[in-house]
């Protein structure tokens, strides 16, 4: 694609480029590329952005879509060449600076949501209005890959947090229940038993967070809205102010939904209570839907960066969830019941060094690193004997003392900790050494109860005994937790 991408630039511009640097992408399949030529004498087009697109349905409803919104004087990138198989393209380059870096700084408390930041914000949810309501002229057969965001578009983003996240840790569903559930949710947004009204003509740009907005000398652009389909545009706010990554405080929250709901009202009579509900279930759907999207991209493909976005967007969901709005006890008891790596807390000190230490049953496999550094030490404690085969031992733990009488005669498990100490000491040294702030270790075994219990609960003390109060460490006992034995 690289090439078809080279060979569209020379048509363009009459010659080749200086520069092709590829961009970094977060979930997308698609590959961007800075294309750059400082001797072109049209300032505006020395450095460009060339596109490799991976569905031409999804390149055609981008193109659709750009070329509607400039015709509508809307902040988007301009485009300058497609290729005959409309796989790649080229489009305006709007720069460096996303939205979501340049609040960087208000993230980790060095400026206040104020000033530049706050204006830029506030012009952000003007701007989505002029989009959603400048859409209801769009033609709505050129959407993909729907054009509706009706209860079965919205049926499909549950689904895939069904199957992609809930699935993906190994809980086991009654699919029934849970589909009761969904439901509900749909009829608390539509009405019972009711759809997306065929009046609704607003349109939502389906992932619209400040990821997705470049700021420019000029404000505001915004970019990645091939999604865009009908649909309550509650649900634009909703991504945006609800973004995890984004942190927005909850004071900035209500300010912006105050300034989108004042500017609303020229475009349209909203009553305000009506607008918080669906607010608030759209906020639900979207933390549902990106839940869905981190297990894909980070329990399924493995990417890192997804994998720690998953606690605190569970955080979010647990909080929803205490909503009287929503009475969803099948869906609260699945959260609650999820795998309890994903029930500590992601956000570690950067200050200090958080050792955990896991037990956990090979059945239901190893644990997650919720830190987003993929995994750590993993220790097999099936070799050892097993009290588990002895029926005194059976419904006790590695945390009860006859459990513990019984490995330490044997001796396998001290020995190997003996083994693991010295490693252990060298990695633990070396993190402090390098200011590391997450080191992970993981002792299985058949059942997660007992071998692996008595390992990780002496390792910890073998670590702290060592580094007192120079590193933190957190055991979990994941399958004890998900029995209620602790």
């Amino acid at each position: 694609m690289k090439n078809t991408l080279l060979d569209l630039y020379k048509n363009f511009a009459g010659g080749s480029p200086s520069s092709v640097t590829l961009l970094t992408a977060a979930g997308s399949p698609r590959r961007y590329y800075r294309i750059e030529q400082p001797s072109l004498k049209d300032v505006s087009k020395r450095s460009l952005i060339g596109v490799s697109g991976d569905s031409v349905h999804e390149n055609r409803a981008f193109f659709a879509l750009t070329d509607f919104f400039g015709s509508k004087g809307l902040p988007v990138p301009h485009i300058y060449a497609v290729s005959p198989d409309q796989m790649v393209y080229i489009i305006e380059d709007l720069g460096s600076t996303l939205l979501y870096e340049m609040l960087e700084p208000c993230r980790k408390g060095e400026h206040g949501y104020e000033g530049e930041y706050l204006d830029v914000l506030e012009r952000c949810m003007t701007l989505l209005l002029e989009f959603q309501y400048q859409g209801r002229e769009f033609d709505s057969s050129l959407f993909y890959p729907t054009d509706r965001f009706d209860r079965r578009s919205i049926g499909f983003d549950l689904n895939y947090f069904k199957y992609m996240f809930l699935k993906g840790t190994g809980l086991e569903i009654n699919d029934n229940r849970l589909e009761d559930e969904f439901d509900s949710i749909l009829d608390l947004l539509y009405g019972k038993d009711k759809d997306l009204d065929s009046s609704v003509r607003t349109i939502v740009l389906r992932d619209f967070q400040s990821r997705n907005v470049m700021v420019t000398a000029k404000g505001p652009a915004f970019i990645d809205y091939q999604g865009a389909r009908l649909g309550p545009v509650e649900y634009d706010l909703a991504s945006f102010l609800w973004q995890g990554r984004a942190m927005f405080p909850d004071s900035l929250k209500k300010h912006l939904i105050d300034v989108y709901f004042e500017h609303l009202q020229q475009y349209d009579s909203v009553d305000r209570v009506d607008f918080d509900r669906r607010l608030k279930v759209c906020v639900l759907l979207r933390t549902l839907q990106t839940l869905g999207a981190y297990g894909f991209r980070g329990l399924i493909q493995g990417k890192q960066m997804f994998v720690v976005s998953i606690a605190p967007a569970l955080n979010l969901l647990k909080e929803l969830l205490q909503d009287p709005l929503f009475d969803f006890p099948y869906l609260s008891s699945l959260v609650g019941s999820l795998p309890a790596e994903w029930n500590c807390d992601a956000h570690i000190d950067t200050h200090r060094l958080t050792v955990r230490i896991f037990s956990f049953s090979y059945r239901r496999g190893i644990p997650q690193d919720v830190s987003g550094n993929g995994g750590g030490f993993v220790f097999d404690c099936r070799f050892m004997e097993n009290p588990g085969l002895y029926r005194e031992y059976r419904d006790l733990t590695g945390l009860d003392a006859p459990v513990i009488d019984f490995l330490k005669e044997k001796g396998q498990a001290d020995s190997m900790l003996q083994s693991i100490a010295p490693v252990a000491f060298s990695a633990v040294d070396r993190y402090l050494e390098c200011g590391y702030n997450s080191l992970m270790f993981s002792f299985g075994c058949t059942g997660g109860h007992h071998r692996s219990v008595y390992s990780a609960q002496n390792l910890a003390r073998i670590l702290r005994e060592k580094y007192g109060d120079r590193i933190d460490v957190l055991v979990i006992h994941r399958e004890l937790i998900a029995k209620n034995k602790i």
